[in-house]
Order: C-alpha cells, then structure tokens, then sequence
C-alpha cells in the first residue's frame, strides 16, 4: 500500500514540479511588470523633465513677447521675461 502510494506520488511528481515552475514564472513576471511601473524615472533627463522645461521656456517667451508688445504685464509674467533674458542674452 505504501509502495503503490510512493509510486503514484513519484509519476505525479513531474506535473506537480511543472505547475510549481510555471505558477513562480507568472508570479516573476508579474511581479517585475508591476515593479516597472512603480519605477518611471522622473530625474533630469527624463520625459517629464524635458516637457516641464519646455513648458517653462514657452511659458517665458510669451511673457517676453507680451512686454515686447507694451502689454500690461503681473509681477510673475516680468520674472518670465526676465527668465527669459537671461537664458537667451536678449
């Protein structure tokens, strides 16, 4: 009896150590998929830094075009400009 279940343990041995493989493989994948995701570099460089930089610059030239014009400009659009000028030597 202990022999028959030896045997029947043994033969269910290699769909057992497959579904432990495969179920860890899925977990691994999962796991370090969702991990990307936690991960996005946001540091100098970055997609988000390049399109706030952007931002900012057209943010700057618009302000600087505003006085250009002679328009009634607030205190933060004069910074802009002056943001501006520097950068760009105007």
């Amino acid at each position: 009896m202990k022999l028959s279940k030896f045997y029947w343990l043994w033969a269910n041995m290699r769909v057992i150590a497959i579904v432990a493989l495969i179920l860890l493989t899925l977990f691994v994948t999962i796991k370090s998929w969702c991990y990307t995701f936690e991960m996005d570099y946001t540091g100098p460089g970055s997609e988000a830094d390049s399109l706030d930089r952007a931002c900012r610059e057209r943010d700057n030239r618009e302000a600087h075009e505003k006085i250009e014009r002679g328009e009634n400009v607030s205190s933060k659009d004069q910074e802009r400009a002056n943001d501006y000028e520097r950068d760009h030597a105007v």
